[in-house]
Parts: structure tokens; sequence; C-alpha cells
């Protein structure tokens, strides 16, 4: 394997961070919400709004076995 220092260092800023938060990943995800709203800096959301509700697909099979 190679040696990467930006990958070592990404795992030592994690291993910080975790101490810092006593590994309580609800926490960490705080943090850095309130980090992020504290930049100023616009947040830009990708998911996709629902605009109907989602059909499970059923297989053909399934669909009889449950009609029965």
């Amino acid at each position: 394997m190679t040696y990467d220092p930006l990958i070592e260092e990404l795992h030592q800023v994690r291993e910080q961070l975790a101490k810092e938060f006593n590994y309580d990943v609800f926490a960490i995800v705080a943090d850095a919400r309130a980090r992020q709203v504290q930049t100023g800096h616009p947040v830009v959301s990708f998911a996709q709004p629902r605009t109907a509700p989602v059909t499970p697909v059923v297989a053909e099979s399934e669909r009889e076995r449950l009609a029965a």
C-alpha cells in the first residue's frame, strides 16, 4: 500500500474530531452544521423533492402469494 500524506492527515483530523466529541457521531455532525452556518456560504441540497408517493415494485409471483 502506498503512503499518502493527505490521507494520513485526513485520518488524523478525523481522529481528533472524534476524540473532541467523545466519539459521538451526532455531536460531530451538529458541530459541522453549526460551523457551516457560521461561514455564511450558501448550502446546496441535492435532495429531490417528492411529488408523488413511491409505489413499491412487487414481483408477479409475490403479488400472487399476497393475494392468496
